[in-house]
């Protein structure tokens, strides 16, 4: 695994076999580990969040979660990783989950999304063990509550679906505390899992586009997409400068 930076922010080049791997080591070790799903929309996030870049540094793992990501590691410095992102992670880890009877906590969402989430994975993964699942709307005292009940409840998988960057420094500052051996920020995943959003047809997400289906069902995502479109003028930019100063060495 090699741990490479897109504009000062670490990515992971390793495959999904790679991960797997590491995956089942961290759950034997038993000790806290977290992973990081890094879109383009994070990397914009981190380059303006300090404390959000030192999490993203420090953590166990940091996935390439989108096409955009991918691309501009290809097209600035020509390295080419594998895409791995949380949604597709995370029917693996149920999986894994299910062969080797480890306990999962869902945390995320509305309670009507959250609950029907864990009805569904539970009906497609039969005996799979989700010890606990609580909404992510609380306030200090529910939260409290929620991670006491965590940690009584002893998950070795942790799904956090709270939203970046809230997400990643809720695992990091609760990290020690819940002691879970595997923390991972899935964003808005549970509302897939729940079936309040239907994925894009594999040809959509072959091509990159699964961005625009999602689009299409929740149209307030126009803020995001206006964001990646400044990710991809940050890329050309970037690609512009470093042509400049390599025709100026010449």
């Amino acid at each position: 695994m090699n741990k490479l930076s897109l504009f000062d922010v670490r990515v992971d080049e390793i495959t999904l076999n790679e991960v797997i791997n590491k995956v089942k080591q961290f759950i034997k070790k038993k000790s806290p580990h977290y992973l990081i799903s890094l879109g383009s929309l994070t990397i914009l996030l981190a380059r303006k969040d300090k404390e959000l870049r030192e999490i993203i540094k420090r953590a166990d793992l940091v996935l390439c979660d989108s096409v955009g990501v991918q691309w501009g590691l290809k097209f600035l410095y020509d390295i080419k990783i594998e895409k791995i992102s949380g949604v597709d992670l995370i029917p693996i880890l149920c999986d894994i989950a299910v062969q080797n009877k480890y306990r999962l906590f869902f945390l995320g969402s509305t309670k009507e999304v959250i609950k029907k989430a864990v009805e569904n994975v539970k009906r497609r993964y039969k005996g799979i063990n989700i010890c606990g699942f609580s909404d992510g709307y609380f306030d200090i005292k529910k939260e409290d509550l929620i991670k006491k009940w965590i940690k009584k409840s002893k998950p070795d998988i942790l799904l956090v679906g709270l939203g970046q960057p809230f997400q990643e420094k809720w695992i990091f500052k609760n990290l020690n505390y819940l002691k879970v051996p595997l923390c991972i920020g899935i964003g808005g995943s549970f509302d897939v899992l729940g079936g309040k959003v239907k994925r894009a047809p594999l040809f959509f997400q072959r091509i990159g586009f699964e961005w625009f289906f999602r689009l299409v069902q929740e149209p307030w995502r126009i803020k995001r997409v206006v964001k990646l479109l400044c990710f991809i003028g940050l890329i050309i930019k970037t690609k512009m400068l470093i042509l400049k100063n390599f025709l100026y060495r010449r």
